[in-house]
């Protein structure tokens, strides 16, 4: 449960780990099962959590995110990417496609770097990441 004061938002937001939402609103923290990646040019699937255990280096692409609350639009949604082997995979979005005008993710070679991104008002926000350098 979160509270929301601005904007004329309900005072109250319920979300739950189903994919299920009330007023409009997914819980970004519960993407369900690892979806895994195995090729060398995959396109990323969101929500979700995704693990990377390719042969090599899985150079993958991000669409961007639609501008605009749920459930019309994408803010809030999120991916995790984990790398389940030691190569350096990248993640390429559209130009200016991740906030701060960026648009690639690229992993040092080792197991267990990953990275979190979160949509916002059409871009890719990272919010955490571990061995994963946005440039």
């Amino acid at each position: 449960m979160a509270r929301n004061t601005k904007g004329g938002m309900p005072s109250i937001v319920h979300a739950s780990c189903d994919g299920s939402y009330t007023l409009g609103i997914q819980d970004s923290q519960c993407q369900g099962a690892f979806v895994v990646l195995t090729g060398t040019a995959d396109a990323i699937p969101f929500p979700g959590n995704i693990a990377v255990n390719s042969a090599g280096v899985n150079a993958m692409t991000l669409n961007q995110p639609v501008a605009g609350p749920q459930p019309t639009g994408d803010d809030g949604k999120s991916i995790f990417v984990l790398a389940q082997n030691a190569a350096a995979h990248t993640i390429t979005t559209a130009t200016n496609g991740i906030i701060g005008s960026k648009h690639l993710a690229t992993w040092t070679a080792a197991i267990g770097n990953c990275i979190e991104l979160r949509a916002f008002n059409g871009v890719w926000v990272p919010v955490m990441s571990t061995g994963v350098a946005v440039t």
